[in-house]
């Protein structure tokens, strides 16, 4: 429970981490 909960928080925290990190699989 608490990893899933950390890590809907991160997501929530930095939206931009993630479209970064898409933009380096291109």
């Amino acid at each position: 429970k608490g990893r899933f909960l950390s890590e809907d928080k991160n997501k929530k925290d930095s939206p931009k981490k993630i479209e970064s990190k898409n933009d380096a699989n291109i």
